[in-house]
């Protein structure tokens, strides 16, 4: 452990490396679960294991123990044993795909699991009490039948020379028997694993595989009981994802950084790269004009990893783990019951300052929630409490080419499948022929342009700039590594620079094409099966520099709708001062008012699918036609989603550049008002139906209606609907009837 906190940086390094190297088995005969619990927390947050295999939990049958949050469990106990003794447990994490196996016809008490990436195989935990025998037939009960590679750990209370004994007992002659009569293979090492009750070492805890793992399992005995008379074991299985293959990314440390340096070699390095007329050509100088200085005044994040402590570990902690551990080795060289003594004690103040530290962190962060505090750092800190990252690797996808592990065939998969989400081929004729009839017609602003209209195509002003930078938040870089903090410490005649760059892009509209391609990260979606690609939402990671234009542009774009009113008043999203909590008010008043007067209310809840990602740009054109903006910013918003490009990020691997044809580009500040813009042809096209109100929030749509006769509101309803997917089959986008509702609310009982 290292004293101080973990930042996730960190952390998602060290899963990338445990999840893509290896797969980590630990068994442990922990001589009570709940008695141990502690010392588990230990050696999870040490070792972090795919996998633990617990024996003598000391839980009787059909008792449920808490669990870390990080994990799965299997707990099972003799149906017949309703007292606190035996018990066996399978912990699995649950970022491992895995499935559960039937109980093995042996006699031998034991749980199985089945690990299906990175690559299929069987975990099996066994345990037999000292006072009960068994037979080969049983032994050979636990070998899979198969030809998946198998693990199979736990405590036989079987002594043989084979693994360290100095005398062999009927149960390890029976062993023996079964090894030699199957294709497998012991891996300890001959290092006892169990400290007894008379102060001596046995070799009683074993760990047996199929010879094809051989070669790939590491076997390491740990050297600290943690509390039990047994010793954890770690069997490390490594797999063709070797993880010196990939990259980890390497970030800018901003908080580090020495800006005076940075500014002085920006400067310097300003006059190896002039400036040029050409967009494309003075962006990428900008660019490598940042990195460059950055290389030499910013530090950058390693690759190493440090291990994740708890949240309550402390430096006392640590310094009392040290002493037990100096107790346990004092012991093991001199063997005397001083000794022994001095470590039991030494053992027994470290688990009681343990169980004190987490206390004293649970109250500490309980004490500091009040009614200001922000509720995304509340729950992120009661996920770390738990054990839980939002970090989620992929290891496994099923597609139509089959399970893909490898992660380069991963992320080209879900480039193409965010590709064709928003593909041209994907969408109907209707669609096409709509999009072919804006985009090949030129666009002739009026002579007389208003003078909101005239501001918005007018030259972006340094003060502009400043009061973008003011707002933007967040330290995550694009590819290009440039962050915001990076951007807000550029020098006076850069940010000039930037300045004259982003006009040369109003002027002429032309988009650098470096900017208009985005890396897509796949998130998983909450309670989603890891395996499914539906399952993970798309988190794009564009560069800043580009960000920054889209800021000043939207801003612009968002003062214009507001000062002509363009923008329907009951859409509530991407607004200033305005959020879900005015939506929900409204409807409530609504309600309530209609109630009050004894009237129905009729709720249709409409829910389109992957709107932004669908929504054809060429809808964005039809608006800004009808708001008569000028040519600049109309030519800058068509090649703004024009010609964009995606890559998938998987375990820091890119897939190759997919086009991207539609939709509003995800991570961009100006694709929030580009799609209400889109959207907001609804509001025109439910402006017919006087009895019905609606209310929209980006791409869910409500309608509502107080009126009485029902069979008129049923039949608005269907016009609407109607109306609705023909929009939607010239726009793109499409309505999901499983997630819409309707929804009829009264005073009446019955109707």
């Amino acid at each position: 452990f290292v004293d101080g906190t973990i930042n996730s940086h960190n952390l998602t390094l060290l899963l990338f490396f445990f999840f893509l190297s290896l797969l980590s088995i630990l068994q442990w005969n922990i001589n009570g679960y709940l008695n141990n619990y502690i010392e588990l927390e230990l050696l999870i947050k040490t070792f972090y294991p795919s996998a633990i295999l617990l024996n003598e939990t000391h839980l009787a049958n059909n008792i449920v123990a808490h669990t870390p949050k990080a994990y799965i469990d299997y707990f099972y106990n003799l149906p017949s044993n309703t007292t606190s003794k035996q018990g066996k447990a399978i912990l699995i994490n649950r970022k491992v795909p895995h499935n559960t196996l039937p109980p093995s016809p042996s006699n031998i008490s034991s749980l199985s699991i089945e690990i299906l990436s990175p690559n299929k195989l069987i975990i099996t935990c066994a345990y037999s009490p000292p006072n009960e025998s068994f037979t080969l037939t049983d032994i050979c009960h636990l070998f899979p039948s198969g030809t998946t590679p198998f693990l199979l750990a736990g405590d036989f209370n079987a002594w043989s020379p084979l693994w360290g004994s100095s005398s062999a007992n009927p149960k390890g002659r029976t062993i023996e028997d079964a090894i030699l009569s199957s294709n497998c293979i012991v891996l300890n090492d001959g290092s006892s694993t169990h400290f007894s009750t008379h102060s001596s070492f046995t070799h009683i805890d074993l760990s047996l595989c199929s010879s094809s793992l051989l070669t790939k399992t590491e076997w390491l005995r740990i050297d600290d009981l943690h509390g039990s008379d047994h010793f954890p074991i770690l069997s490390k299985i490594s797999s063709p994802h070797h993880a010196s293959r990939f990259k980890t990314r390497v970030c800018f440390k901003t908080d580090f950084a020495d800006w005076d340096k940075f500014e002085h070699l920006c400067e310097f390095h300003s006059r190896l790269f002039p400036f040029s007329s050409n967009v494309h050509q003075e962006s990428s100088r900008i660019q490598k004009i940042i990195r460059s200085a950055a290389n030499y005044s910013i530090p950058q994040s390693s690759s190493k990893s440090a291990k994740p402590a708890p949240r309550w570990w402390n430096s006392e902690l640590c310094a009392f783990r040290q002493q037990k551990q100096f107790a346990w080795h004092e012991f093991k060289r001199t063997r005397s019951n001083a000794n022994l003594m001095q470590y039991k004690k030494s053992n027994a103040i470290f688990r009681c300052k343990a169980k004190a530290a987490k206390v004293l962190c649970f109250q500490k962060f309980t004490s500091e929630i009040n009614s200001s505090s922000n509720p995304k750092k509340i729950w992120a800190d009661i996920r770390r409490l738990s054990g839980l990252t939002s970090f989620s690797p992929i290891s496994l996808l099923n597609s139509p080419r089959g399970n893909l592990l490898y992660p380069q065939d991963i992320a080209l998969e879900f480039a193409l499948h965010f590709s064709n989400v928003s593909s041209d081929s994907s969408f109907s004729p209707e669609f096409s022929s709509s999009k072919l009839s804006v985009l090949s017609s030129p666009y002739l602003p009026p002579s007389n342009l208003s003078s909101s209209a005239r501001f918005l195509d007018s030259d972006i002003s340094f003060l502009e700039l400043r009061s973008a930078l003011s707002v933007v938040k967040g330290k995550t870089p694009g590819l290009d590594k440039i962050s915001y903090p990076i951007i807000k410490h550029l020098p006076p005649f850069l940010l000039s620079r930037l300045v004259n760059l982003y006009n040369n892009i109003l002027r002429t509209g032309n988009y650098p094409l470096l900017w208009k391609t985005s890396a897509v990260i796949p998130i998983l979606k909450p309670g989603k099966p890891p395996c499914e690609l539906n399952s993970y939402r798309p988190i794009a990671l564009l560069p800043c520099l580009g960000k920054l234009m889209e800021k000043i542009i939207a801003i612009r774009l968002s003062w214009y709708a507001q000062s002509h009113n363009f923008i329907h008043h009951n859409q509530f999203a991407f607004k200033k001062g305005q959020g879900t909590l005015d939506a929900l008010l409204h409807l409530d008043q609504f309600v309530s008012d209609a109630l009050s007067h004894k009237n129905h209310v009729s709720i249709l809840s409409l829910d389109f699918l992957k709107a932004f990602d669908r929504i054809g740009i060429h809808v964005v054109f039809r608006q800004l036609r009808i708001w008569k903006v000028g040519s600049h910013i109309y030519n800058f918003v068509k090649t703004f989603l024009s010609k964009r490009k995606i890559s998938a990020l998987v375990f820091n691997v890119r897939s190759s550049i997919l086009p991207l044809d539609n939709g509003t580009p995800q991570g961009s500040p100006l694709s929030g008002i580009l799609f209400i813009i889109a959207f907001d042809e609804i509001s025109t096209i439910l402006s017919d139906f006087p009895n019905i109100t609606h209310q929209i929030y980006a791409d869910d749509l409500v309608l509502f209606s107080n009126a009485s006769d029902l069979s008129a509101v049923t039949s608005s309803f269907s016009k609407i609907l109607s109306l609705l997917f023909h929009w939607s089959g010239s726009s793109g986008t499409s309505i999901s009837s499983s997630k819409s509702k309707l929804l009829h609310i009264c005073k009446k009982t019955s109707l």
